[in-house]
């Protein structure tokens, strides 16, 4: 019996298992950020691109980003304490999943190390 032959394809799929773990992890990180940004700077964004298109194209694009939440582009502006406080919320928010994406990506270089030495 090999105990190191036993050991390495037991470190294997575990390192394997969480390596995998961990990029799904990065993924819905990376999906949650995007949704996030784009909340917070996908109006001003779009109010520059749209600054150069036609009247007609504009509001068909506004129907398709905006889906249904078409409050994206309503006039009436939330009390000012909320929406800065709302804004405040998701700007630390965004820079938490930042962080956390981050550290994802160097557990997975750390467990992609590991791989790479098991050989």
């Amino acid at each position: 019996m090999d105990r190191e032959a036993l050991v390495r394809k037991v470190r294997r799929r575990q390192v394997t298992e969480a390596l995998e773990s961990e990029r799904a992890r990065e993924e819905a990180l990376g999906d949650r950020l995007e949704e996030l940004v784009t909340e917070l700077d996908g109006s001003a964004f779009d109010e520059r691109v749209f600054a150069e298109m036609d009247p007609g194209d504009v509001e068909a694009v506004r129907a398709a980003v905006a889906g249904d939440d078409a409050s994206l582009y309503e006039e009436d502006e939330p009390e000012a304490d909320a929406a800065e406080e709302l804004r405040a919320y998701r700007e630390s928010e965004a820079e938490r999943l930042a962080q956390e994406l981050e550290s994802s990506r160097s557990r997975q270089r750390a467990f992609e190390r590991y791989l790479e030495l098991l050989g």
